[in-house]
């Protein structure tokens, strides 16, 4: 029998107790917690067994990999600051909180999109402060302003299903003049 493919954390079905998360994994059998109980489970005939009450296993999801952020231990990072630092000299904390970049380019690219959306929260902040998107409720107006190339000026365009990360949205008034603000140079991003 071979169990290889079995991991801790894939989700199993038993017929009788529902789902149950692998918490242990041996050559020839392994444990599920079902309700906080765990349960043995044995492959025979083909198939995966609960060992006290013979209940099949009859479902069967993989355990979702989490994604990490690569290492680069001759990458570049961005401090608090928004000075770029080469990885060792900035912690290793840096490297969990996803803010390691393979090159000094790419950092820089990285600090001028967080630097963006900074600025948009602070504009958010100062000129709505207390309004808050309510994405369960399509009637509610949310705006993103976006750069249009072809005609070099800032715009604005309205959203009510999704939310994207990354992008700040507002109310339709504070829109149009982050638009105007834009456009005429007072503010920057």
């Amino acid at each position: 029998m071979d169990l290889s493919k079995v991991q801790i954390g894939d989700k199993v079905y038993s017929c009788l107790k529902g789902w149950g998360e692998v918490i242990w994994v041996n050559k020839h059998s392994f444990n599920v917690n079902f309700n906080k109980l765990a349960q043995a489970v044995y492959y025979f005939n083909g198939k995966y067994f609960q060992s006290d009450i013979k209940a099949e296993i009859t479902n069967w999801r993989k355990k979702r990999r989490e994604w990490q952020p690569e290492n680069y231990p001759d990458g570049y990072t961005i401090w608090a600051d928004g000075k770029i630092a080469s990885t060792w000299s900035n912690g290793r904390n840096v490297i969990k909180e996803g803010r390691v970049y393979a090159t000094r380019e790419q950092a820089e690219y990285a600090y001028k999109s967080i630097r963006a959306c900074q600025i948009l929260n602070a504009y958010k902040a100062e000129f709505a402060p207390d309004w808050r998107p309510d994405w369960a409720n399509p009637n509610q107006n949310k705006w993103y302003i976006y750069y249009n190339i072809e005609l070099e000026k800032w715009g604005m365009v309205h959203c009510f299903r999704q939310q994207i990360p990354e992008l700040v949205c507002f109310p339709k008034e504070i829109a149009e003049q982050l638009c105007k603000d834009l456009n005429n140079g007072v503010v920057e991003l």
